[in-house]
């Protein structure tokens, strides 16, 4: 499917328009199935290609013309071609050499002419400030910028490499809008990871909360990770990764990993096992001598563990043994992304440090699907505040959006994004939350973002074809007030890439 997504009242305004597309399609006996603008972060003046996907789902035709049409100035090498014996159900690909001269936003125009038939469609495109190309032998080191007091830090979810378990690109494709500027990029490359890092550093953020899995079925025997390729090949292997900070989120139960079989198996395999390997790195995010750990599911530990009493036990063990690592202790994190009351009790109940959320998508029914942005973003707020209330401290995480179709879940879901400009605002009102938090406090200190990758839910911060490197621009702006002006650089841009390598061998 060919999507335009804006937001939410954008895109259930637009489902009757595509149905309607799909109907005149079937009339006219052509069918639009991908249309874009390449290279990914295509830039002015330089050659690009628009590349489209149109098949024939009538009878064979015997001669078809097809046009593309673009705003005047923009330059189109043969904007018409002509297409004999195109055969039913044959889907051919269309290119087109095209460059536009200045920065532009618009719409494409495809029109297929056959006989006295005639189908068209628009898409958008978007061509960035024109930049020199050069050459570089590597990815350019990072240019760090200072966010002061503020430790800004980003969600990370680690499921891009082709073929790995869990997900990959393919689920992807048919939402072109998500692919990042990397390309279909081989996660767990170094030099992919450095791009990363880069711009991670460069837009103010510090430290990113990685997913961590533990293999299922590992439970009660010698610690084997799963999906740890940005951290093992990736991180630790990278040029740069010695300036970027991070932490394990422990992703404690789900479909492909597994928590711990008894306090034993918790303080004997598990602990250890991230002390030697990750604790003890000179880049793991550590705050006044103590390591930190985000948990996802804390009431599956506690289940685990057999109640409350003996996970706050458990918790208070584990502290200990970091002390006796050297430590001062270790603060232990619990996420909680719905209604506060019953998540929050427990979690202080097992003497956890604080509160966090990996993503808000839908505010625990807050509002009916249909929302205006500003909304959104209200309701963000309300949910930080909520979760700083009680004797347990909240930190803020600021989401950007939720869209999770990719993976297959119904459209009935909450599904939204929050546009540049209420984003910047929600950061600024982030960073206020910040400011009225208890003195020298992890709220007072941590800001959390989601998220860097998940581009299958729909949250994600990456660099994109769709919004380029503007969510990083505005996180910039308000945490880094000191940076001097800043020019964002794709790989191409240096004569690098591309990185899909597995992604290409995979589709031979």
């Amino acid at each position: 499917m060919f999507v335009f997504k804006r937001d939410l009242r954008t895109w259930l305004a637009i489902v009757p328009l595509l149905a309607g597309l799909a109907r005149a399609s079937a009339a006219s006996e052509f069918e639009l199935t991908s249309a874009v603008l390449q290279p990914v972060f295509a830039r002015a003046e330089r050659p690009t290609c628009i590349v489209t996907a149109v098949t024939n789902i009538g009878p064979a035709q015997l001669v078809v013309k097809v046009t593309l049409t673009l705003p005047t100035g923009v330059q189109i090498a043969s904007p018409r071609v002509e297409i004999t014996n195109w055969k039913a159900g044959e889907a051919r690909s269309l290119k087109w050499d095209v460059r536009s001269m200045q920065p532009e936003r618009c719409q494409a125009r495809l029109e297929v002419i056959s006989g006295d038939q005639v189908t068209s469609w628009s898409f958008p495109v978007c061509w960035h400030e024109a930049r020199l190309a050069e050459q570089a032998d590597y990815v350019p080191p990072p240019e760090p910028v200072e966010t002061g007091r503020y430790l800004v830090g980003v969600m990370m979810c680690p499921l891009w490499k082709q073929g790995t378990l869990g997900a990959n690109w393919n689920a992807i494709l048919p939402y072109p809008e998500r692919q990042p500027v990397l390309g279909w990029y081989d996660e767990g490359d170094p030099e992919v990871t450095d791009w990363e890092i880069k711009w991670l550093l460069e837009h103010g953020i510090s430290f990113g909360n990685v997913c961590w899995f533990r293999q299922k079925g590992n439970a009660g025997k010698p610690i084997e990770p799963v999906l740890g390729h940005w951290l093992h090949a990736g991180l630790f292997h990278s040029r740069y990764g010695s300036q970027f900070k991070f932490a394990l989120m422990w992703e404690n139960g789900n479909s492909i990993a597994s928590g711990v079989q008894s306090e034993a198996d918790l303080l004997e395999n598990l602990l250890p096992f991230w002390i030697e390997n990750y604790f003890r790195k000179p880049n793991y995010l550590v705050l006044d001598g103590k390591p930190l750990l985000y948990i996802y599911r804390p009431e599956i530990l506690v289940r685990e563990l057999g109640g409350e009493d003996k996970t706050r036990a458990a918790l208070q063990k584990m502290r200990e043994a970091c002390v006796r690592s050297g430590f001062n202790g270790l603060a232990i994190l619990g996420e909680n992304h719905n209604a506060p009351a019953g998540p929050l009790r427990q979690m202080t109940a097992i003497g956890m440090d604080a509160a966090f959320s990996y993503h808000w998508p839908s505010f625990s029914g807050k509002f009916p699907a249909e929302v205006e942005p500003r909304q959104i973003a209200a309701a963000q707020e309300e949910c930080w505040r909520d979760q700083a209330s009680g004797n347990l401290p909240g930190i803020a995480t600021v989401s950007m959006g939720w869209d999770s179709r990719p993976w297959g879940k119904p459209f009935s879901e909450v599904a939204w994004h929050l546009p540049l400009d209420e984003y910047k605002a929600t950061l600024e009102r982030a960073k206020s939350f910040m400011d009225h938090g208890p003195s020298n406090s992890l709220q007072s200190r941590v800001l959390l973002l989601d998220n860097w990758n998940e581009f299958g839910e729909g949250h994600y911060i990456f660099p994109t074809r769709e919004f380029g490197f503007g969510y990083l621009d505005a996180i910039r702006e308000v945490f880094a007030t000191n940076a001097p002006p800043h020019h964002d650089l794709a790989p191409e841009d240096v004569g690098r890439g591309p990185y899909d390598s597995r992604f290409r061998a995979g589709l031979r």
